[in-house]
């Protein structure tokens, strides 16, 4: 998929997100207005081609990168979404909900290992996500990795996400400025069947809560501070074209960027 793209080519994908109508609730809603219909981004010789049901909900999202042909298989359950399977790594997500049909666990396997990757879900009083726990499943168990709380502002925006290890050790994200308003369907950037650079800001039911993109964003690690930005041409709503960049905070001048086109039904 493609954060798995953007990772080889510059760690990370602040490369944002395309129009259609966008939903608080985290289940997969019909979308309206202009259906995003392909990303393309000619630097990199990569595509993305989007294919939708006759509701308007993903039904399959096909990347074309110089490191292969992933096509990404979304399938449904009484309008919820169930399973994502990957055609290239053969690697699959199962989503499960809670009594307010919010996602409250998110499960990635693959056929080639007995491991598990699971992602615990809890929200706030207005649904946002108020932590997620994320576990290993192995012969040996089951094992928290990080507890990760996520913060908002006055504005109600997210605006922080600490992860915590076993040992006590942070990786912080800040999310210091968005974008306009702009509607979008989160799904070509959401890790869908494999655990991708900031996991922790780029899963569903995060990104579906957003109404603006995360223009810079910065990652604390011990030793190390990553900045991404985005800058975004938002026309009526609807993304038009992105030009992303990620540095180190003490090597500036060694900046990669990425710029990426979108395309619509109408």
């Amino acid at each position: 998929m493609i954060r798995a793209f953007y990772s080889l080519v510059i760690l990370s994908a602040l490369m944002f997100l395309q129009s259609c109508t966008k939903n608080d609730d985290s289940i997969p809603q019909n979308a309206s207005g202009p259906l995003l219909t392909k990303i393309e981004w000619k630097d990199q010789n990569a595509s993305a081609n989007f294919e939708y049901n006759s509701d308007n909900t993903q039904k399959q999202i096909i990347y074309d990168t110089p490191y292969g042909i992933d096509t990404v298989n979304f399938a449904y359950t009484n309008s919820k979404l169930v399973t994502i399977t990957s055609t290239r790594s053969l690697k699959s997500s199962q989503y499960a909900y809670n009594e307010k049909s919010q996602v409250s666990n998110i499960t990635m396997s693959s056929i080639y290992s007995i491991a598990k990757y699971e992602f615990d879900y809890t929200y706030t009083s207005t649904g946002k996500v108020a932590s997620l726990k994320y576990y290993l499943l192995n012969e040996a168990g089951k094992h928290l990795i990080y507890n990760s709380v996520y913060e908002y502002n006055s504005t109600d925006d997210l605006s922080k996400i600490t992860s915590t290890d076993k040992n006590n050790q942070q990786v912080i994200i800040l999310i210091k400025s968005y974008s306009e308003n702009t509607s979008f369907n989160p799904w070509p950037f959401v890790s869908t069947t494999d655990l991708e650079e900031m996991y922790e800001l780029y899963n569903y039911p995060v990104l579906n809560s957003l109404k603006k993109l995360p223009k810079r964003v910065e990652k604390v690690t011990p030793g190390y501070k990553s900045i991404y930005e985005t800058d975004f041409t938002i026309n009526s709503l609807k993304l038009e074209k992105t030009l992303s960049s990620n540095y180190y905070e003490d090597d500036p001048g060694n900046k990669v960027t990425m710029e990426a086109e979108y395309f619509y039904n109408n």
